[in-house]
């Protein structure tokens, strides 16, 4: 209707540019399903806190770990939040993850060295359980 209106205005029709949709990612090379998205897993053995991975496309991962998160509207010298970077690829049928910077936070040891698919979730070599919170679901 707006086309109608530039037009019977003499003005000439404009094409307006949409942003490309990004299709849901197929599963990871040698995965049965996308690890794609951010996955999380509550207090499991020597670790009493949840953890948080968020694994992208490229190849590329962050971990969170809440050990004493700051409560909201409190002033607090640390966050309490341990964050992680690092690359993850894939290994006969499992996500190796390699840290940016090993051992650089002892406080949130001990990290996974890998995950695999379970079903719907992660198992890690710690043996605890990650579920998934956004991302791609094959």
């Amino acid at each position: 209707m707006i086309l109608l209106l530039v037009w019977a205005c003499g003005a000439r029709p404009v094409e307006v540019a949409s942003a490309p949709v990004e299709p849901a990612p197929p599963p990871s090379p040698g995965l049965p399903v996308s690890v794609t998205g951010s996955w999380t897993s509550s207090a499991c053995g020597e670790r009493a806190w949840t953890r948080t991975l968020a694994f992208d496309a490229q190849g590329r991962f962050t971990g969170q770990d809440l050990v004493s998160p700051c409560p909201e509207g409190a002033t607090c010298i640390w966050s309490g939040v341990v964050e992680r970077a690092g690359s993850w690829t894939s290994v006969q049928g499992r996500v190796q993850l390699v840290l940016d910077q090993p051992g650089s936070m002892p406080i949130a040891e001990p990290m996974a060295a890998w995950v695999e698919p379970r079903g719907e979730q992660l198992q890690d070599d710690l043996g605890c359980l990650y579920t998934r919170v956004s991302g791609a679901s094959e």
